[in-house]
């Protein structure tokens, strides 16, 4: 593989989001600056080696100037930058300060207030804290009390997060602090009411932008600088699970081992491959658990005649078209077994592909002067068809899509180019060359980007251009028939002669991705309106970007659980008396499936149990969450295992009681909530609510903010059809809430109140 084909996946590469193009102003975020012998963890994103932090504010230096954070306060320089840091890590005052200071950079620290007034293992002590914050250049904001979600918090707990942080913090220093940082960047209305009401000026998130002069001073955004780890990371693709696939880079005179990996934020690397074969371009997981990727493979051949032939002979070659003496580097399609790492099936382009088939028009052969070797296929891009049980190959210098039946391995269509063999079955005046990238999508068309290197001569066209297209095929008894059913045609200077690639996105859009002008995505819709886009600033050669993919975000499979009844070893429980509930609520981007397991591990066969509470998303079971429990006095407790599905946002409540773990309904099809009506309404709203069991239900009415305004019922209510009445007449216009909450369930309307 070329280097030019070598994306790093160096999310702290500060150089991305600092070059002078941006006109407005940037707050970057750290949170752990290590020493260079540190260890640091692919999953540790929090940390950054000292090494890379000094070379992300030398980078800085050169293209912006630093500013306070408070400067935001009154002005939005153009082109400026703030540095700040979350938590107040003791590396921050023993590694990073130090560095800023000598260099006269001014920075923020948002300390977590009981971390540093408790003395927690890792954090600045107090007498740390008091002597940065004498330096003109330190500003020390709060990160709150306890580093809770604000936005999960009643309206005591979020006070005393915010105002008891501020206090201690101004007692310990002696200075007004008036700067916020929200803890796991959440918030809404409710916790910016209370920010000012503290008292706080500035308040920082941690959404990914710019600010601009009329930016909102308490809901700022800031760039999150994360750690690579100790490897650099080729991306190839990723699942809808947020794991990622690709190789792990050596180097770029590596040829022999590029690992294939399966990467998560999270966890790290999940799975690698055993380093045997150079991995490129693509890997993934297939549905029965094993991996399939892309290897390389070798063979010899002739140097075919043509103009490259005299430079070949002029070293000593016969180069007559028949003598075989040159080498040819082809490709393998490998499958490994997920356990034991064993390649269990292989596909070679040697053992199907005709030596009749090469390139004559692009360059290739003339390139393979400089080399000794002739790049033949150059496959770019696989994908796994479960429906037909087939694989799609993409070969950039054969300007060819291939379909072979898995596992026989025989090839069912050749699509694209027509060359020597007669090989290809359909496609020959679509005029596709050198394309990156495949997708099946729904309707059966196959989506690639076609890199255009050649569309001078197959389109008939001045310039070269790129292309998004879109393929129609259909499958006949002696190959296929293919048509172009979508294409987009980027502008001149988007024209990208390699890398690259094409998505079909869930709302219908399409995403291209190529290297012209510095590396560019752009969103269009069908009809090839321009939605969205984006410049990524690259510099040749190693900023290249190969690939890129839009997904819900780098964590889509994400859980959480809590015990209404946490105490802090959840420790002796007794189920004969009060049951004990958990709450689990999908916090993730995808529709997931979870199994809860109840194990009894130890019974001292007096009614004292050990237990271990298991929790797992099946299709991300590296995301288990285990609960030891210890319980007495109850023999209640048997062996229990349940299986439950959540869409995001949605939660479930199960109850530990009796003898069963019990699935309480999580699609809120027990009850109802009609519309309000009138909507809007002056002064009276009804709704009503249908219940097919009765059961405890509270009713109450929440104002725009969060804050609860009015109690309409709480209790029990039969089964059957009930009508609310709520008069607001002391109430001003806006907008409501209505929540209908029972113990598994809660349902809200919104109502508007015009007077």
């Amino acid at each position: 593989m070329s280097k030019f084909y070598k994306k790093k996946l160096l999310i702290s590469k500060i150089y991305k989001i600092i070059k002078n193009n941006h006109t407005s102003f940037r707050t970057l975020m750290y949170h752990s600056i290590s020493d260079d012998n540190s260890n640091i963890k692919n999953h540790e994103l929090w940390r950054l080696k000292y090494s890379l932090f000094k070379e992300h504010i030398n980078r800085i230096k050169n293209v912006r100037k630093f500013y306070r954070s408070e400067t935001l306060l009154s002005d939005c320089p153009n082109n400026g930058i703030s540095i700040t840091f979350d938590d107040g890590y003791q590396d921050t005052y023993e590694i990073a300060a130090p560095y800023l200071i000598e260099n006269n950079i001014p920075f923020t620290i948002f300390v977590i207030s009981n971390f540093i007034k408790n003395k927690k293992k890792g954090y600045m002590s107090e007498k740390m804290l008091k002597e940065l914050s004498k330096n003109d250049l330190v500003t020390i904001g709060s990160h709150s009390q306890n580093h809770n979600k604000l936005n999960e918090l009643n309206d005591i707990e979020l006070f005393n997060e915010l105002n008891n942080s501020k206090i201690y913090l101004e007692d310990l220093l002696g200075k007004r602090i008036i700067s916020l940082s929200y803890p796991h960047g959440k918030y809404n209305n409710k916790v910016i009411e209370k920010v000012k009401e503290v008292g706080y000026k500035l308040a920082f998130s941690s959404k990914f932008n710019n600010n601009e002069k009329n930016e909102d001073k308490l809901c700022l955004s800031r760039n999150e600088i994360w750690n690579s780890g100790n490897e650099d990371i080729i991306f190839y693709n990723t699942d809808k699970y947020g794991r990622f696939f690709g190789s792990i880079f050596i180097g770029t005179n590596v040829e022999n081992s590029y690992p294939g990996i399966k990467f998560d934020f999270e966890e790290g690397i999940l799975w690698q491959e055993p380093g045997e074969n150079f991995v490129h371009h693509d890997i993934f997981q297939l549905p029965n658990g094993n991996y399939i990727g892309l290897g390389t493979s070798y063979g010899q051949g002739p140097i075919p005649l043509g103009p490259w032939t005299p430079l070949f002979q002029g070293l000593g070659y016969e180069a007559d078209g028949e003598t075989i003496e040159f080498d040819w580097l082809g490709d393998k399609i490998i499958e490994w077994d997920a356990e034991t790492k064993e390649e269990v099936w292989t596909w070679n382009v040697f053992d199907h592909f005709s030596m009749l088939d090469y390139d004559t028009v692009g360059g290739i052969w003339f390139e393979a002067n400089q080399t000794d070797r002739f790049d033949w296929t150059h496959a770019n891009a696989i994908l796994f068809d479960e429906d037909d049980s087939a694989i799609y190959l993409s070969s950039r210098h054969l300007n060819r899509i291939t379909k072979i039946a898995y596992p026989d391995g025989d090839v069912i269509w050749n699509l694209g180019y027509e060359m020597g063999s007669g090989q290809v079955d359909c496609g020959q005046d679509l005029g596709f060359s050198f394309q990156h990238s495949l997708q099946k999508l729904d309707n059966g068309n196959i989506l690639t980007f076609d890199n255009g290197n050649l569309s001078e001569i197959f389109l008939d066209q001045d310039e070269k251009t790129s292309r998004s297209i879109e393929i129609d095929i259909t499958e006949i008894n002696n190959g296929c028939e293919a048509s172009l059913a979508w294409e987009y045609v980027l502008s001149d200077s988007l024209y990208g002669y390699l890398s690259g690639n094409t998505q079909k996105l869930e709302n219908g859009n399409y995403l291209s991705t190529t290297i012209g002008s510095g590396g560019t995505s752009l969103e269009v819709n069908p009809n090839g309106d321009e939605i969205w886009k984006a410049n990524y600033n690259l510099d040749f050669p190693d900023g290249l970007v190969y690939r890129a993919m839009k997904i819900p975000g780098i964590f889509p499979i994400a859980y959480s659980v809590t015990f209404p009844q946490m105490n802090d070893t959840l420790y002796n429980i007794d189920l004969n008396y009060e049951e004990l509930d958990i709450n689990i609520l999908n916090n993730g981007d995808y529709k997931q499936t979870f199994t809860i397991e109840l194990d009894v591990v130890n019974n001292d066969n007096q009614g004292n149990y050990e237990l271990e509470l298991i929790i797992t998303p099946i299709h991300h079971s590296e995301k288990s969450k285990i609960y030891n429990l210890s319980i007495s006095n109850s023999n209640l407790i048997e062996n229990n295992t349940t299986e439950i599905t959540l869409m995001p946002n949605q939660n479930i409540f199960l109850s530990f009681g009796s003898n069963i773990l019990e699935n309480q309904n999580i699609n809120n099809e027990h009850f109802q909530l009609s519309e309000p009506y009138p909507n809007p309404f002056n002064p009276i709203v009804n709704f009503d609510i249908e219940i097919l069991y009765s059961q405890h239900i509270n009713i109450s009415i929440y104002d725009i903010y969060g804050k609860k305004v009015d109690e309409i019922f709480n209790g029990i209510l039969s089964d059957g059809l009930h009508s609310f009445v709520w008069n607001a007449d002391s109430h001003s216009t806006g907008m409501y809430i209505i929540e209908c909450k029972t113990k598994t369930s809660l349902l809200t309307k919104k109502a508007y109140l015009i007077k």
